[in-house]
Parts: C-alpha cells; sequence; structure tokens
C-alpha cells in the first residue's frame, strides 16, 4: 500500500463532512480516502468484514496496519498534525478510556444519524 487509506462512509453525513475537513487538511495528500459505500468496495481485501467496516471506522496504514475507532482517528491526526488537544488527551491512559466510551456511545447511534442516501444490501449498520 502507497498510502495510508482512511475508510469511511459517504452516506453518513457526519462521518463525510469529517473527512472533507481531513481532506482539506491533507494538502501533502498524504491519505488515500475509500468509501466503504462504493459497491466496488471490498472490505475482505482489506483483512475485514462488510460488517465490521460498517460498524467502526478504520485506518489502514502503510505498513498494513489496521486501526480501529479511536486509535484510527488519533493516527489521522498525528499525521495531520490537528487536534492537539484531542491527541494530548489520548496520550493519557485514562483521555483513551473515555474517548473509546464515548466513541462507543456514537457507534450505537450512529445507524439513526440522517444519511446522504439509503442503503442498499451491501450496507449493514
Amino acid at each position: 500500500m502507497n498510502k495510508t487509506a482512511i475508510l469511511y462512509d459517504s452516506y453518513c453525513k457526519l462521518c463525510n463532512a469529517e473527512i472533507e475537513y481531513y481532506k482539506k487538511k491533507d494538502t501533502a495528500n498524504i491519505f488515500e480516502y475509500i468509501d466503504i459505500m462504493s459497491p466496488n468496495f471490498n472490505a475482505v481485501e482489506f483483512g475485514l468484514t462488510k460488517s465490521d467496516v460498517h460498524k467502526y471506522f478504520h485506518v489502514i496504514s502503510k505498513k498494513g496496519r489496521v486501526l480501529k475507532g479511536v486509535e484510527a482517528f488519533n493516527y489521522i491526526w498525528e499525521e495531520l498534525g490537528a487536534f492537539h488537544v484531542l491527541q494530548k488527551i489520548y496520550s493519557l491512559k485514562l483521555g483513551r478510556y473515555i474517548m473509546g466510551i464515548g466513541y462507543n456511545g456514537f457507534v450505537k447511534v450512529r445507524p439513526f444519524l440522517p444519511r446522504k442516501n439509503k442503503c442498499d444490501d451491501y450496507c449493514e449498520i
């Protein structure tokens, strides 16, 4: 893999807005943005299940390391040099724990958030 891959759900309005922010900050073009809602997307190519990529946010590093949830976000923040306060919170064990609780809460409500398009048979959130 030449670039770090960010797997994202373009149908989720909130998720897509965040990715658009990252794209603006990614002036060095260090990330590849892969839409999991594309009919051509195949989670198995990344060693993941379709269900897992629709439930959790994933980043695949250039070296093939799979990062999920808050760890994936922190990786992006570090690479972009963004969200320094959140990076400091994440660097603390208690901070990672609290951020993990928050993210797991988000995972539970995400299926109910507004979507740009209706999911069809390849959407499993």
